[in-house]
């Protein structure tokens, strides 16, 4: 059985504008290419034979539940009047809200998490994602290339709705969730995820927190490029909060980390910055028997 070739890069491209960049059915700005007619007939990679399809939408064109027909409909209804490539669109400036911790400006790395994942948004025309999130052996479970995605576990999952898109590691087991406001420019970055030390760190409405322990909320930062990073590395960048609680307070900018190492840093104003949220695994070992 030969292998089948890959889909020419400029092919893509036009498929892309057609389908508006996004799964042509429910609007998702996480896709894959998918095969009107399956490749295994047709044998080959033509313009008219091609969508963009979202996970949950793609199974349930495998299954029936979306007929080929609803796909060529759902394409003749994509406005591409004066459409260009994400790629021809000047970067645009979001807001980010990471566990209450409010980002004025950001465009960059999401988040780092050791030993679980990272997630990159880039805002043109189009957020456009990148992200890696491994399993609990280590092993990579997502990979998508700017929203072009690639489920390496069975039992992983990813659906959007409305304007959040929602990874699930497993049956109600939410592990990330992304809102997006177009219009106002914000995004809204809720998860979970668990170290291999134990440590269980969330990522919510009423801030970031490590088991029961409080590390920020309400924090607000005129700029940066890395939202939350947890690594095993050494810190080389200066801090404007680091290892103290800290409440309230008008830090100017630097360009090095606003918040490091800290625990239940509430309510301070920092200047632009490099990295806002950074904790060592060394760090959080202190709170490794704290009860989740």
């Amino acid at each position: 059985m030969s292998e089948r070739p890959p889909i020419p890069a400029e092919l893509k491209r036009e498929v892309r504008q057609r389908c508006g960049f996004g799964c042509v059915i429910c609007g998702s700005p996480i896709y894959d290419y998918d095969h009107i007619e399956e490749f295994s007939l047709v044998k080959e990679h033509t313009f008219e034979n091609l969508v963009l399809l979202c996970p949950l939408c793609h199974r349930k064109k495998t299954k029936g539940l979306i007929t080929k027909q609803m796909v060529f409909n759902a394409i003749n209804q994509v406005d591409t009047r004066g459409r260009t490539s994400p790629d021809e669109i000047p970067p645009q400036i979001y807001s980010l809200d990471i566990g209450s911790n409010f980002i004025k400006s950001f465009s960059g790395l999401a988040f780092s998490i050791l030993n679980f994942g990272t997630l990159e948004i880039l805002f043109k025309g189009k957020p456009m994602i990148n992200a890696e999130i491994l399993n609990e052996n280590g092993d990579k479970a997502i990979e998508i290339k700017e929203n072009n995605y690639t489920l390496c576990a069975s039992t992983w999952d990813i659906e959007y709705v409305g304007t959040t898109l929602t990874f699930r590691s497993g049956p109600r087991e939410i592990f990330a969730s992304i809102t997006f406001d177009v219009e106002q420019k914000f995004i809204k970055l809720r998860g979970n995820a668990e170290l291999r030390n134990g440590i269980k760190i969330k990522i919510g409405d009423h801030g970031i927190w490590a088991n029961q322990l409080l590390l920020a909320r309400y924090n607000l930062i005129e700029s940066c490029s890395e939202g939350l990073i947890i690594t095993n590395k050494p810190i080389q960048l200066p801090a404007a909060i680091c290892g103290a609680h800290v409440m309230d307070c008008n830090f100017k900018g630097l360009d090095g980390i606003a918040v490091v190492n800290s625990t239940n840093c509430e309510c301070n104003t920092v200047g632009a910055c490099r990295i806002g949220f950074l904790w060592t695994e060394s760090s959080l070992e202190q709170i490794k028997n704290c009860p989740p």
